[in-house]
């Protein structure tokens, strides 16, 4: 993936002050019929699903395109990676981890594991591990049936040495996991219960992982999540509103790194023109893919705003934001631009 656009730490920065100084005040809401005018497009290309579009003062958008359902419970697959970026970063608040210490010294000795690789390594993709083996997804069972086979291999030799290749693949955040974990003293599902007693979560778990193929039960805390539109709303606006972690934090989580192609940690952050938009917008995105399911949550933390899309319309194209073309492009410039 690469990006047209450059990041600017500082930049980020200015625009947390400026959101939260404001009290949230978004931009010029965008016309409901806009909204509806692009998901109306999309279904005509295939989406079949939800489309939740949000932003300080609550849900301003919320439709089931294709005969989908509102409020259903979905697999948020991959975006389970930013949730974890999120758990990491409080365990860095709370003193109990270092973004850019080696975890060796944490998985000893049950693990063996190179000296030199971090939690910014793991949460970026440029750890340098191997992949799990390539029919790990097929194996059905829940998550603990699965973390000790998925550790056993992705501790093994690395396939290069961190911090020289993006490698974007499980092992990363099953290992992070494992690092939570030791670091923490509590279990990953406690710590995502810690989080959804702050949120208010009724439904969001990791899956069980029995009698789904692909099982994202095997992917660990990098994609067994499943709740709905509404409660990873929650998380997007709690996290805006620095309520999960800090502004300095969040400059971390959202500094896309241009030569990985501006992943940033759990996500990818870049800026980008929309139309309807006078000047390039700051984005964070995150995708998740599992069998037909896709799943986008975008974020524009200057507005406080959340565009979210889940559907099962296999091989249906988002396009690219950052290209100016496809279903995310029109649906975040409709969410994010005056008319």
């Amino acid at each position: 993936m690469t990006r047209s656009a450059t990041t600017s730490s500082t930049r980020w920065l200015a625009l947390f002050w400026a959101w939260a100084l404001a009290a949230h005040a978004a931009a010029a809401t965008p016309e409901p019929a806009r909204l509806a005018q692009a998901v109306a497009a999309a279904e005509r290309q295939g989406l079949v699903g939800e489309v939740l579009v949000a932003g300080p003062e609550g849900v301003r958008f919320e439709a089931a395109p294709g005969g989908g359902t509102v409020g259903r419970v979905w697999r948020w697959a991959s975006v389970s990676k930013q949730v974890t970026a999120v758990l990491t970063m409080q365990e860095v608040e709370a003193g109990r981890l270092q973004l850019d210490a080696p975890v060796a010294p944490l998985l000893a000795p049950t693990w063996p594991f190179p000296a030199s690789v971090t939690s910014r390594h793991l949460l970026q993709h440029t750890s340098g591990l191997r992949e799990v083996p390539a029919d790990f997804n097929t194996r059905l069972g829940p998550m603990v049936a699965h973390r000790e086979a998925a550790l056993a291999h992705c501790t093994q030799a690395p396939e290069a040495a961190p911090n020289q290749r993006f490698a974007y693949h499980a092992c990363d955040t099953w290992v992070m996991q494992a690092v939570l974990e030791r670091a923490s003293g509590q279990s990953i599902d406690a710590l995502l219960q810690r989080l959804g007693a702050t949120l208010g979560w009724r439904q969001v778990r990791w899956s069980g992982g029995e009698g789904a193929l692909p099982n994202p039960a095997t992917y660990g805390a990098g994609a067994a999540l499943v709740g709905t539109a509404r409660e990873l709303w929650a998380f997007d606006d709690a996290l805006m509103r620095g309520r999960l972690v800090s502004a300095a934090s969040r400059a971390e989580l959202w500094r896309g790194e241009p030569r990985w192609g501006y992943a940033a940690l759990g996500a990818w952050a870049f800026e980008a023109p929309l139309a309807g938009c006078p000047d390039p917008v700051a984005i964070v995105e995150r995708r998740g893919l599992l069998g037909a399911l896709q799943v986008r949550n975008l974020m524009v933390p200057a507005q406080g705003l959340a565009v979210i899309v889940f559907t099962e319309a296999e091989g249906l194209d988002f396009g690219e934001i950052w290209q100016g073309r496809g279903l995310s492009f029109d649906l975040l410039s409709a969410a994010a631009c005056p008319a």
